[in-house]
């Protein structure tokens, strides 16, 4: 459509320059009309030629971009060995949903920008009809670098200010299956008691 455009004004620009060529009293427009028209015709070609290109394009031309991206395991060993570990909540009626994207649980009102909320807690923990009851965050090494600390700073404050209980809890610790479990069940009580007053 634009390409249309561009061509309609470089024929109405050379209509015009003949028309100045042929009539004396416009003569001194010639000039302005031929660059006109010469603006108007590279305008045409060079979307016509942008859009050959596009149209021209498939998937092979899309492998090296392709190059940099591959499919990562969903969850770390460690957070599989921790899930391992609260499957007995699932037995009492909970449900456990791994790699919790704040964006699903939190709605940032009168703001236009949510790039905070795109960000992932290691695990949260739901009642049957999908409350969410805590989340819960299994820091390893990583954790202990700037970049980290400073996402997990900004994490705490979005719950915080939510009021979302967050548990943390260290790799480097064995966390036991009982000790994780009664952990977490004082911590759904405390919540549970907090909210009811």
């Amino acid at each position: 459509m634009k390409k249309n455009i561009f061509k309609y004004f470089s024929i109405f620009f050379y209509i015009c320059l003949i028309y100045s060529l042929l009539n004396t009293k416009y003569i001194k427009y010639s000039l302005a009309f031929l660059i006109l028209a010469t603006i108007f015709i590279y305008l045409s070609e060079k979307i016509s030629s942008l859009n050959t290109n596009i149209d021209n394009m498939n998937i092979d031309n899309f492998k090296e971009a392709n190059a940099f991206y591959k499919v990562k395991k969903f969850l770390t060993p460690s957070e599989i060995s921790f899930y391992k570990k609260m499957q007995r909540l699932q037995d009492m009626g909970y449900i456990i949903v791994p790699q919790v994207n704040l964006a699903t649980i939190i709605e940032k009102q009168n703001a236009k920008y949510h790039n905070e909320l795109f960000r992932n807690v290691d695990f949260g923990i739901f009642d049957a009809n999908f409350n969410l009851l805590l989340l819960i965050e299994l820091n390893d090494k990583s954790h202990q670098e700037i970049s980290r600390r400073n996402r997990d700073l900004k994490v705490k404050k979005i719950l915080s200010d939510c009021q979302i209980k967050l548990l943390v809890f260290y790799t480097s610790y064995p966390n036991e299956t009982d000790y994780v479990v009664n952990r977490i069940l004082n911590a759904i009580k405390e919540n549970t008691n907090q909210n009811m007053k």
